[in-house]
């Protein structure tokens, strides 16, 4: 297999990466830094706020690989409404990142998806993209956060878009839309003494999500080939309240 993630270096991305190449697929990851330790995948360093590296990113990989058979889009960023609201510069980078680097990407890819087998492409999303949050004020939901919910939410809309442009070209889009995960982006917040305990009592299954559980998902999404346009909750029953 011949694999794309971006967010390569976070917790998602980093899992779902790393273990295509434990399994012996060829990897390039993404990601704005290296991860840490080896990983055994490549590794091309872009921010994908911007453009011109999205645009060489691209064309490193076209150089790299005569196809693609998954492209996964885990990358993101989170900036707080009130903080959005006063930098216009962190209100692009969050659009940027969030919707518009994994859709250019994943046009701009095409051609080689085209030649892949099974060939899929998943959208890292957020249950923020379907619900606000239940009514409960917690750093779960978009009571706080509904920049952030836009961007995602914007981000699912688009994969229904492409997956039903690509079906008769046998390309897949999906998006997976997990609860709060344990990452990078979330470590300052879940290091919170009790915060974690708090944010899992909003979760049916009583625990936040692990990286392996959205890998394990994408790797579900990929054997299931009669499936597109599909969004897969991973959220311990959250969105069912």
């Amino acid at each position: 297999m011949k694999i794309v993630v971006t967010g390569s270096s976070g917790g998602v991305g980093r899992e779902t990466a790393a273990r295509y190449a434990r399994s012996g697929a060829t990897v390039i990851g993404i990601d704005k830094v290296a991860p840490a330790g080896t990983v055994g995948f490549e590794h091309i360093n872009c921010d994908l706020a911007s453009e011109d590296c999205v645009t060489r990113a691209v064309d490193r990989i076209m150089q790299s690989v005569d196809a693609v058979d998954l492209l996964v889009h885990a990358a993101g960023v989170f900036h707080p409404d009130e903080t959005a609201e006063k930098s216009a510069a962190q209100m692009q980078e969050l659009w940027r990142v969030n919707y518009v680097a994994p859709c250019e990407i994943s046009e701009r890819l095409f051609p080689l998806l085209l030649k892949g087998t099974n060939p899929l492409v998943v959208f890292i999303a957020s249950t923020d993209a379907i619900v606000a949050s239940g009514g409960q004020r917690c750093e779960i939901g978009v009571t706080h956060d509904a920049r952030y919910a836009a961007s995602k939410g914007a981000l699912v809309t688009a994969m229904r878009a492409l997956a039903m442009r690509w079906a008769i070209e046998g390309v897949r889009v999906n998006a997976v839309c997990p609860t709060i995960v344990r990452s990078p982006m979330t470590e300052s917040l879940l290091a919170i003494a009790g915060k974690e305990e708090q944010l899992s009592k909003h979760i049916p299954l009583g625990r936040i999500c692990e990286p392996a559980d959205v890998a394990t998902a994408v790797e579900a999404l990929y054997r299931l080939t009669m499936t597109t346009a599909h969004v897969l909750p991973v959220d311990g029953g959250y969105l069912c309240q």
